[in-house]
């Protein structure tokens, strides 16, 4: 109890705030600020890849991009869309705002009821054995909440099985905010956790098991990438000031209840166009740029992680780009297409000799 105590108040031992460095196959770059945005959507959002045409969301409404660049609607919803998967046999399923789910194939639509109503879906998944699975981030809250539910440090996330026909099976409770789901040839299924900074393995009737741990950034969405492994995105890089707002809990509880959350001490989607943000002058710019190594709230990064759940390479915008916000992305062979809330659209980023 004395060690306990004497290390919260040096923020040694189990107490001390160490983010990872990024380093390694992580090493920063400015790779993603050369990536061309091919479509300007600001909210844009949930890209995958449906019988070779890109599909991504925006509001309420599900958008196609065709190959000479017009865009084309597909399917307009009730309440903002969280999350989309598309299948094999060219099934979109798309989550709605407070969790219900409609899937739409050449044949009609299906409606599923929300496995917990008020709860957002934040990941889709088609599965082998033609089920559904779905993510929910964290319980009774909606899925442009999530950084409230980070600086709650908030563990009441869930994965879903949802059979065609029956009932929906929970795979596993109590999650830091699964985003990210992906199905592996063996049927088990990856997860990204993101307030864990991991991505798990869950099987059926086993605990959530940690393959790719200790990452420097919040992991986002998964998507299968070319020759095995796949594609990790991030919403934004690790912070130690951040990590040291998380355990004063009294400041987080006033800032939750003061400020307004485009100012909270907090990770974010944008770089900040305000005086009234966090962090200012010297902490972040040099001279009037921006620092590239500024500790900047929000950043750029999207990973290729290979078969064995280990880092390949990263493609980074850093804190004086504006490729920041990466939620989701799909990859089309040696091109990734991917939705950037920095950039205000869609990037399209060549991977092919990237290091």
């Amino acid at each position: 109890m004395v060690k306990d105590s004497y290390d919260r108040f040096r923020g040694s031992g189990a107490h001390a705030l160490t983010v990872p460095p990024l380093d390694g196959a992580f090493r920063a770059n400015s790779s993603l600020d050369a990536a061309p945005v091919v479509l300007r959507c600001h909210d844009a959002d949930n890209v995958v890849l449906r019988n070779g045409a890109l599909h991504f969301s925006s509001g309420g409404t599900v958008l196609r991009m065709e190959a000479d660049g017009s865009v084309d609607r597909v399917l307009s919803g009730v309440g903002e869309i969280t999350a989309m998967a598309a299948g094999p046999g060219g099934q979109l399923a798309i989550a709605h705002e407070g969790g219900a789910v409609t899937i739409v194939s050449d044949t009609g639509k299906r409606e599923i009821a929300p496995v917990q109503p008020g709860s957002d879906v934040t990941a889709l998944c088609f599965l082998r054995d033609g089920g559904l699975a779905a993510a929910i981030g964290a319980e009774g809250l909606r899925f442009r909440d999530w950084r409230r539910d980070l600086m709650l440090r908030g563990r009441t996330g869930s994965v879903w099985r949802l059979p065609e026909g029956g009932d929906p099976e929970c795979m596993s409770r109590r999650l830091a905010y699964p985003i990210g789901l992906l199905e592996e040839e063996s049927g088990a299924l990856l997860v990204s956790l993101a307030w864990d900074h991991a991505v798990a393995r869950l099987e059926k009737g086993r605990r959530p098991q940690t393959v790719l741990g200790h990452l420097p950034a919040y992991p986002a969405r998964l998507a299968p990438a070319a020759g095995g492994g796949y594609w990790l995105s991030f919403l934004s890089v690790r912070n130690q000031l951040v990590e040291f707002a998380l355990g004063e809990r009294r400041y987080v509880e006033r800032m939750l209840a003061e400020i307004e959350p485009e100012y909270w001490l907090a990770p974010a989607l944008s770089p900040p166009d305000s005086p009234l943000a966090p962090m200012q002058a010297g902490a972040e710019r040099h001279h009037g740029e921006m620092k590239p190594w500024a500790p900047s709230l929000s950043y750029g990064l999207i990973a290729r992680i290979g078969p064995d759940h280990l880092p390949r390479m990263s493609l980074h915008s850093r804190a004086d780009g504006n490729r920041h916000g990466l939620t989701s992305l799909a990859a089309d062979g040696d091109t990734v297409f991917a939705s950037s809330r920095g950039a205000g659209g869609i990037i399209r980023i060549e991977t092919e000799g990237a290091t």
